[in-house]
């Protein structure tokens, strides 16, 4: 009788292994992605900042997507963030974001008023400035990269106003914001000192 028992036991518990095995409405955690996330949504009238934050979580830095839908627009962060940078956004509406796990996405109100002499940091984008007539850009620190270059863009149309590239032997560069009232600094990589030329 004992040994009747332990065989229909063994029956019913091979019996359960199998259908959870390869039963298809049993969820499979090890396929699910659970690096992709949907953020709240956004309402910003132009100009503003999005701050992207990085918990620290997520091997792979953030990348934060913005997507509006009337009218069509989508931007995205072209490097990883790993701690927090600020990009000047020159769109306005409602917006929303993704991004992967450890990331979250903020509004920041308006461009940002920054006073020269200022230290930027290489990730992200500086706040605004009203710039004088020329600006003189100081590398600080390359962070292991060779070279590091520079856009000075218009806070109204985010178009680039002049460029300039910081090396190891050239560590200082004039640039001109041709006419522009408010610009902003993209330093690529590296941290930097603007003050007025």
């Amino acid at each position: 009788m004992i040994i009747v028992a332990a065989l229909a036991a063994l029956a019913v518990i091979g019996t359960w292994a199998v259908i959870n095995l390869w039963n298809p409405m049993t969820p499979n955690t090890q396929d699910q992605n659970p690096s992709a996330s949907a953020g709240d949504e956004i309402e910003a009238e132009a100009p503003w900042r999005l701050v992207v934050e990085s918990d620290g979580s997520n091997g792979d830095g953030c990348i934060v997507t913005l997507h509006r839908r009337d009218p069509e627009w989508t931007w995205k962060n072209d490097y990883p963030v790993w701690d927090e940078a600020s990009f000047q956004i020159s769109e306005s509406g409602t917006f929303r974001w993704e991004a992967g796990s450890g990331c979250v996405a903020l509004r920041r109100s308006g461009p940002g008023a920054l006073s020269l002499p200022a230290i930027v940091e290489g990730s992200g984008e500086s706040d605004a400035f009203k710039p004088p007539a020329s600006i003189v850009v100081k590398a600080r620190d390359f962070h292991g990269n060779s070279s590091c270059e520079l856009e000075l863009r218009d806070v109204a149309t985010g178009k680039k106003v002049d460029i300039g590239t910081l090396t190891k032997d050239q560590g200082t560069v004039t640039l001109h914001p041709e006419g522009s009232p408010l610009v902003y600094l993209v330093p690529e990589f590296c941290t930097v000192q603007i003050r007025a030329g």
